[in-house]
């Protein structure tokens, strides 16, 4: 699956239907900074396939990710590690990683997970660009 084209839409199937996708497109406030809309569940099903399109959206930018969780209901453990794995290689590249439109429950895991420490977590779009510029 190729992300950061404008539009790309990634499917990950699982059982024959649409279990989470991923849409990537550049940012209209700075075209440097790729936009990743994640929407479904982030588990040992889907977070494999989920991360790496993560990372290749990273890659393909120039300046930083923010990742849209507003329609991400459920994270488990493996969700966690794919948001740590972005993080370092957000770090190891020299680029930001934002994550806003968190869900509460899924900040609170974050906060107990500490990748508040490491990812900026933003209210809206906005915060979030402000944040990693």
């Amino acid at each position: 699956m190729v992300m950061g084209i404008a539009g790309s839409e990634c499917p990950t199937l699982v059982d024959g239907g649409i279990y989470m996708s991923i849409k990537c497109n550049p940012s209209a406030q700075n075209p440097a900074v790729s936009v990743a809309m994640l929407s479904g569940r982030m588990d040992t099903l889907t977070s494999e396939q989920i991360g790496a399109e993560l990372i290749a959206a990273l890659t393909a930018c120039s300046a930083g990710l923010l990742v849209d969780m507003a329609a991400v209901p459920y994270i488990s453990s493996a969700g966690l590690r794919v948001f740590i794995s972005l993080g370092k290689a957000a770090a190891a590249t020299g680029k930001k990683v934002a994550l806003f439109n968190v869900p509460p429950a899924i900040f609170k895991l974050f906060k107990l997970a500490a990748l508040d420490q490491t990812l900026n977590l933003s209210e809206t779009e906005a915060d979030a660009l402000a944040a990693i510029a």
